[in-house]
């Protein structure tokens, strides 16, 4: 369903007696979301047998994208009521892929609004709303969930193994039974109605000490969190990444650094942090056909260029031409409108060059 055929469709559902469905809230939505399931972006096969999706399937129906009209496996969004306070993007959820984004009404490319899968609910109007209180030393209870928060945030960034035990080391408030949340527990204290863009604050409540960054576009910001929660995917070393939630800009490269996915996003990343040196990893899946990803580690800050090459060396894309800070990145690369044959990539920046060879079948 489109958005307003969604909403439209609420008001004159009936099922099992009842007539007060409606769409969801992105926390009632998510609340349905398990990560025992297995992320297969990248994946281009058709058979969606052995996929395993972030949803329980023994109860809630689910369908991968449908391949035979042109859609990926992931596209498997699902509508929910919340908007991103900016106006342009519909919070969903994909149970296929396991995040949350921040989608468009209309179709990315081409005319036509864009459609979405839908569950309906009814009952706890409640679900979702926070009731928080300041503890007066340095925490804050959610009296709707009974969880306990750390008022202030660590400060500085780190990589997931830190993370972990930074929390699990953490003496504070007379209590040493800290953790890092699950995802579901992170995403919980998400405030939806805030944003850098238009209330100039993290998207979380006031009382919470969000420390300010600078992003990737050189703009005031808030970071991303991590969670305890391992995101699997299908195609890189089992166990590598981790789920996180962007309570600022959930930033992307594409031509430039934006703000693709809003903030309240839940996406996922290596838990390996910054890395010690430069490092340009093989495409996978590899041989592709259309889509591939690109690995690369970035050890310190510079203006960085990810260009692909035909075998004449004519250059037929470009990933990245920006200044970048160090880290892990994940380019994707789309190659649709062009040729079956071999391929060149290459990260060029601060006196690195590294280049590798794929292969588009089609």
């Amino acid at each position: 369903m489109t958005f307003s055929e969604a909403v439209a469709g609420a008001a004159a559902f009936n099922l099992a007696g009842h007539d007060d469905w409606r769409l969801p809230t992105i926390k009632e939505l998510y609340s349905l979301i398990i990560f025992s399931g297995i992320d297969p972006s990248g994946y281009e096969g058709t058979a969606t047998e052995g996929l395993v999706p972030f949803i329980n399937t023994d109860y809630f129906d689910f369908a991968y994208g449908d391949t035979d009209a042109g859609e990926r496996i992931i596209d498997a969004q699902f509508a929910t009521s919340s908007m991103y306070v900016d106006g342009q993007l519909l919070f969903g959820v994909n149970f296929a892929d396991g995040r949350i984004k921040g989608y468009g009404l209309q179709m990315p490319f081409g005319p036509g609004e864009k459609t979405f899968f839908v569950f309906y609910v009814r009952g706890n109007a409640t679900y979702g709303i926070n009731n928080f209180s300041n503890n007066g030393d340095g925490t804050i209870s959610d009296n709707a969930t009974g969880l306990m928060w750390m008022q202030n945030d660590s400060q500085s960034g780190m990589n997931w193994e830190d993370a972990l035990s930074f929390a699990e080391n953490l003496d504070f408030a007379g209590y040493s039974d800290w953790r890092l949340p699950n995802v579901k527990e992170l995403q919980s204290i998400v405030d939806y109605t805030c944003s850098p863009g238009t209330t100039n604050s993290a998207a979380i409540d006031p009382l919470f000490n969000s420390t300010q960054i600078t992003n990737e576009a050189g703009e005031a910001d808030y970071p991303s969190y991590w969670s305890g929660t391992t995101h699997a995917k299908w195609s890189i070393v089992s166990g590598g990444f981790a789920s996180y939630v962007s309570f600022g800009r959930a930033m992307d490269y594409i031509g430039n650094w934006q703000d693709v996915h809003g903030a309240g996003a839940q996406r996922s990343d290596l838990k390996i942090g910054d890395p010690s040196e430069f490092s340009l990893e093989q495409n996978f899946p590899n041989p592709f056909n259309p889509t591939t990803q690109i690995l690369v580690s970035i050890p310190e800050s510079g203006n960085y260029t990810l260009k692909v090459y035909n075998i004449l060396g004519q250059e037929v894309a470009t990933l990245l031409n920006d200044q970048v800070s160090a880290g892990n990145y994940n380019f994707y690369f789309d190659a649709s409108s062009l040729t079956s044959g071999i391929y060149i990539y290459s990260l060029t920046g601060n006196n690195f060059t590294q280049t590798k060879k794929m292969t588009l079948l089609k």
